[in-house]
């Protein structure tokens, strides 16, 4: 699973090797794709990041090189950091190198924002626009009010900040039309797609997404978002 491949990456100090890997072939994947499909808006790739990389000295460098190689402007990569790492690692080392890489022109969103207890000190700690709901509050939504007010007030603060709301693990009709209504922004999950593969990726570049079709069962009953 991700979660356990990137956990023992972490453990054993290889997420910085395969990072570089990961960071070299994402980039490369990225300026072909913008070679070989015809967009109006270029496309942006994201990554996660874990807390090490981010702590790593040639982190920035490395970052910033594989951008160059490969002929992309920063603005079209967004580095996915984890909530978590965030609350537990407060250094001025990973500050900085965000705030490096912020100024170099790369954008960072909070991911799985609320499952570690989501501080909203970490919202104004850099200048992050983009933050991403876990997908745990989103599939309890519909069968606890509580967290539905949770997710609620989760995306009116972000849009008072002017801050990209993104919710994660959508997979039901139901959740999207709540999560809508309530001014989510963005959301992602396998109500629109499942992970593909880079080929059939860039089949579907610039195509207009579709929701997949869903069985009765998969959509409870929604709880009043009021």
């Amino acid at each position: 699973k991700e979660a356990e491949c990137r956990d023992g990456a972490t453990e054993t100090g290889l997420v910085v090797p395969i990072g570089r890997c990961v960071w070299n072939e994402a980039c490369r994947q990225l300026a072909a794709w913008g070679r070989e499909t015809h967009m109006d808006t270029p496309l942006t790739m994201h990554i996660n990041v874990a807390g090490s990389q981010l702590l790593d000295q040639s982190f920035v460098q490395a970052v910033a090189g594989a951008l160059k190689n490969n002929g992309i402007d920063p603005s079209r990569l967004v580095l996915e950091v984890d909530e978590a790492v965030l609350r537990a690692t407060e250094s001025a080392e990973l500050d900085i190198a965000m705030a490096r890489l912020i100024e170099y022109g790369v954008d960072f969103a909070i991911d799985h924002y609320g499952r570690g207890y989501g501080s909203v000190a970490n919202l104004g700690r850099l200048p992050v626009p983009l933050v991403k709901i876990d997908k745990s509050f989103v599939q309890s939504m519909t069968k606890d009010n509580a967290i539905l007010g949770i997710v609620k007030c989760i995306i009116a603060m972000g849009n008072s900040l002017g801050v990209t709301i993104v919710a994660e693990g959508v997979e039901t009709a139901e959740q999207n039309r709540i999560l809508r209504s309530m001014g989510c922004q963005l959301v992602q999950g396998y109500i629109y797609g499942r992970p593909i593969s880079g080929a059939k990726c860039k089949k579907r570049i610039g195509k207009p997404l579709k929701i997949a079709p869903l069985k009765q069962t998969e959509a409870p009953k929604a709880l009043s978002a009021a």
